[in-house]
């Protein structure tokens, strides 16, 4: 399960500023995502961050019109924000949806991308597997674990946080539909965590998979 490279690759998105400022702190495209030890994956997380200045986040978020995006192959509709960004196949991802900064001095951008891969286990199996990736993750503490219900279809959800500067709040949400596991991956800083969660809720709430 991919959950691992989902977190690292939307923390390269959160972070755009700071990667113009200190070159890709990300995962490089020659190197398998996969192949990366846990050590090299802490020093990614840990020397970026602590340079962003967290803006709050405006109240009247979730009033924001909503577009459709559609992709045929993988039976993906869902709606999103009309002022954000959709980025096809972006850094491995199927689609990435990238927030406005709020202005010039925000350095962070709150998004959501969607990873799609074969299914090779159960709902419960892809939930322990997920923790154990997510552990090697700097400061790494689990809030919640849920079962919710995606599009008529069971699914499992981990919200959680990491890194200190900022401390930043996760949700990942994953569902399985004909032999494909759908990995849906947003964040924000944890001080502006509850309002763009609303806006991740609504988005999956127009989610349909075929």
């Amino acid at each position: 399960m991919r959950l691992l490279s989902a977190l690292l690759l939307f923390i390269a998105l959160l972070f755009p500023l700071a990667t113009e400022a200190a070159g890709s702190y990300g995962v490089p495209e020659s190197v398998s995502r996969g192949r990366m030890s846990n050590r090299s994956l802490r020093g990614k997380t840990r020397g970026t961050m602590k340079k962003v200045n967290v803006r709050a986040a405006k109240p009247s978020l979730i009033a924001r019109h909503m577009r459709t995006y559609k992709n045929e192959p993988y039976g993906i509709t869902i709606g999103y924000p009309s002022d954000w960004e959709v980025k096809d196949n972006h850094m491995n991802t199927i689609v990435s949806f990238i927030s406005p900064l709020a202005d010039s001095g925000d350095a962070l951008t709150e998004n959501m991308n969607i990873l799609v891969e074969d299914a090779k286990e159960s709902l419960e199996a892809s939930t322990r597997a997920a923790l154990e990736e997510l552990k090697v993750i700097e400061n790494f503490k689990l809030v919640s674990s849920e079962s919710p219900v995606i599009d008529y279809k069971s699914a499992k959800a981990l919200v959680y946080t990491a890194s200190n500067s900022p401390l930043l709040k996760f949700k990942q949400v994953w569902v399985i539909h004909n032999d494909r596991l759908y990995i849906f991956t947003f964040a924000a800083s944890a001080v502006d965590f509850r309002e763009y969660a609303k806006i991740f809720d609504k988005m999956l709430g127009t989610l349909k998979i075929q």
